[in-house]
């Protein structure tokens, strides 16, 4: 804390309390103020309030990003509109990602200056996705624009409310040029009114308490917030450690990968997460904004260490963010392209920064924050939206949103959570098919578990889900698809397998039509004929008529630790209870079904070949408590044998490197192959008891990442 307080810890938790019961009252009134699903159904929103500085002292959090375009937007109002320029009722609307901190076009924020007795007290911020913005393609992003023109309106910073009333010339601006005027007007006064809503109950609050007491116990949590995040960065040790991540296919034909680097620096009590040395900013819509890597790298030390600590400016002290060079992809410059920064530059900001910082405490010795290791799902949102003519006879479009459930990393006690979510939007649902169904000309033929896209782990990462349907009562559908992960997986941790990333399909000539008009029961994947066209991950205009069948699957998550310390019984459980198959039992865990001595030999194979020879000491028991690496002096050894392994610790491990493709499709695991560069997946094993140690995916022919250095002196 910023020097000794004397205060009263219940009035600060009671105040504490308050804030956030006000910013979930703004949450809950957009909720039931708006008709769309996107915000109904998948509560694709959020709501913070701020203190008049622009510092935040409450967020709802449905969205967890949000806390980047939330700062970057009320700092964008300040920064464009004097004080005496804003007035009680006044509400801005922000979507511009190079000017308003928006995440994406899509993200519309409101935000509105609060007031007390005609003194400034505070700002509040409201955030939806909206059904649409405007642009080449429905639903808030464009995969194949060239630059940022072409994408959706954006709007810095600007009036939208006046005094209380709406301004005729941007509500007839906005509905002259979005597809659907009804609802989005709908969405933007729901948003209205949670800022409405946030202004009175903050009123509510200041008449009780004083408007010192609250701006005073306002800073005192802040302190506390940050007091405690503090204490627990200072038990890492202090060093570097490095991540890497790569954007996929630019959406133009060429499938590139844009690299993108974490330096993330321990010092004390403090991190810095440094991404010089990215790539160059591309003509692909993946570029990210400010306030969308702010967001989801805020949100993803929120998740690993501030989990359980009131959500304000303390939680962000701790963090320095450098987002590169000017001109990078995540610090790109106008007219770069960036409607899906968030899900693509960002994300792969994210996964860098999560994989960093998951090293460091891995090696931290401390009990508590090692148990706070865990691995990601597909760390993204794959997302499809649809135009066309509505079972209603009236143009439409909309997004489905089903499909933010991919399945959860696995955690350090317990396997990832199958069908789950992007975890920076961990607030957030998925639409009852029935709610769908009914707004939309789509008809579902299934949606259940993709069996064995988990990744394999001593606890294994979460099931995606399958899903597929048809357009129903119109003529054609045309679609926009914009998927992060369909090559690059995201890593196991300590020793596990990466999961299944997402992809789309659109199956011709299946039949669908002649058995739905026949009455019969709706197949499912292994009754449905005709033939399987995969589709590419960043795609616009693509076509769906009557009796084509739109399928996708979402990926799994990433294993947590070597799957060979997987006991046996679990692994037959979920054999038994269709998890997973047979074949994944043994290629994966080494276990053959109702044979103990079988699965022994079979494991004890597994190892051999790891290191190409018998190995030289025991191997750990099944569910091994132990951390795979632990420091040794002034390097390392295996944590679960004791072979010394040096400073330079991954040269010391037997490498085995197999193509991605090849070596997931062993383990029964699908992504999306590529050819230039070619991935390739490096499990990484100690040398004397074969244990996996450590795997990371990465393009053929580049060195072997150095993942950590100790000490501070080694940025030198």
């Amino acid at each position: 804390m910023s020097g000794a307080r004397d205060y009263d810890p219940v009035t600060a938790e009671v105040i504490g309390s308050r804030i956030k019961s006000i910013v979930d009252e703004a949450a809950i009134t957009i909720a039931r103020t708006s008709g769309s699903p996107v915000i109904t159904e998948a509560q694709d929103f959020s709501t913070a309030l701020f203190d008049q500085t622009g510092r935040h002292v409450g967020y709802s959090g449905y969205v967890a990003s949000h806390i980047g375009s939330s700062l970057v937007g009320v700092e964008g109002v300040m920064r464009d509109f004097e004080r005496d320029d804003l007035h009680r009722g006044d509400q801005f609307i922000c979507n511009c990602p190079y000017t308003a901190g928006a995440i994406h076009q899509g993200d519309v924020g409101i935000i509105s200056p609060l007031f007390h007795d005609e003194e400034l007290v505070g700002w509040a911020f409201s955030n939806a996705h909206v059904l649409d913005i405007g642009g080449m393609s429905p639903g808030g992003w464009a995969p194949v624009a060239w630059d940022r023109y072409a994408e959706a309106l954006n709007f810095p910073p600007t009036r939208f409310v006046e005094a209380g009333e709406m301004r005729r010339d941007w509500v007839r601006f906005i509905s002259n040029n979005v597809r659907l005027p009804g609802p989005v007007m709908g969405d933007l006064k729901s948003l209205v009114a949670a800022n409405i809503a946030t202004q009175r109950r903050l009123d509510d609050l200041i008449d009780k308490y004083g408007l010192d007491e609250y701006r005073r116990y306002c800073e005192i949590n802040m302190d506390l917030s940050e007091a405690a995040l503090r204490e627990r960065i200072a038990r890492i040790p202090d060093g570097v450690y490095e991540g890497e991540d790569w954007v996929e296919y630019d959406g133009h034909g060429e499938d590139k990968l844009v690299r993108i680097v974490c330096s993330l620096t321990v010092d004390g009590e403090s991190l810095c997460a440094d991404f010089t040395g990215s790539d160059p900013q591309y003509d692909g819509f993946g570029n990210a904004g400010w306030g969308a890597t702010y967001g989801v790298v805020a949100a993803m030390l929120q998740h690993a260490l501030a989990f359980d600590l009131p959500v304000n400016a303390g939680v962000l002290r701790p963090l320095e963010i450098d987002p590169g060079e000017e001109g990078t992809v995540l610090n790109p410059t106008i007219p770069a392209p960036v409607s899906c920064g968030h899900m693509e530059g960002a994300s792969k900001a994210g996964r860098t920064f999560a994989d960093a910082l998951g090293r460091a405490m891995e090696i931290s010795g401390d009990e508590w924050l090692q148990g706070r290791t865990a691995a990601l799902g597909t760390f993204s949102w794959p997302g499809n939206s649809w135009a066309g003519e509505s079972q209603h006879g009236e143009y439409t479009a909309f997004a489905v949103m089903d499909c933010g459930s991919c399945g959860m990393g696995a955690q350090s006690n317990h396997d990832g959570l199958d069908i789950s979510s992007y975890e920076v939007q961990m607030g957030c649902s998925i639409p009852d098919i029935e709610s769908n169904e009914a707004l939309y000309p789509m008809l579902y033929l299934w949606r259940r578990l993709n069996v064995g896209s988990g990744g394999p782990g001593m606890y294994r990462g979460g099931n995606g889900v399958d899903l597929a349907w048809v357009p129903w009562q119109t003529d054609k559908l045309v679609g926009t698809l914009e998927n992060a992960c369909a090559q690059v997986p995201s890593p196991g941790v300590l020793g596990g397998v990466p999961g299944a990333t997402n992809r789309f399909e659109l199956i011709h000539g299946s039949g669908i039509d002649a058995t739905l008009a026949a009455g019969a029961s709706l197949p499912g994947p292994e009754e449905l004929g005709g033939e399987t066209e995969g589709l590419l991950n960043h795609v616009a205009g693509v076509g769906a008529g009557p009796g084509e069948v739109f399928r996708q699957l979402t990926g799994g998550g990433a294993g947590w630790k070597d799957p060979l310390l997987r006991s046996p019984q679990r692994v037959e459980e979920e054999l038994r209870d269709g998890y997973l198959t047979a074949e994944q039992a043994r290629a994966a865990y080494g276990v053959i079904a109702g044979d103990a001595e079988a699965t022994a030999r079979e494991r004890a194979e597994i190892r051999r070949g790891r290191i190409g020879s018998e190995p030289a000491r025991p191997a750990p028991a099944p569910d091994d408590p132990r951390m795979p690496l632990v420091r040794e002096g002034d390097g390392f050894a295996c944590g679960y044998c004791g072979q010394g392994l040096g400073e330079d610790w991954k040269a010391s491990l037997i490498l085995r490197e197999a193509s991605l493709g090849e070596r997931m499709g062993e383990l029964g695991l699908s992504v999306q192959a590529r050819e230039e560069p070619e991935l390739v997946l490096r499990e990484h094993h100690c040398p004397a008891c074969a244990s996996s140690l450590h795997s990371q995916v990465q393009p053929q022919g580049d060195p072997v990442h150095p993942g950590l250095r100790l000490g501070i002196h080694a940025t030198a």
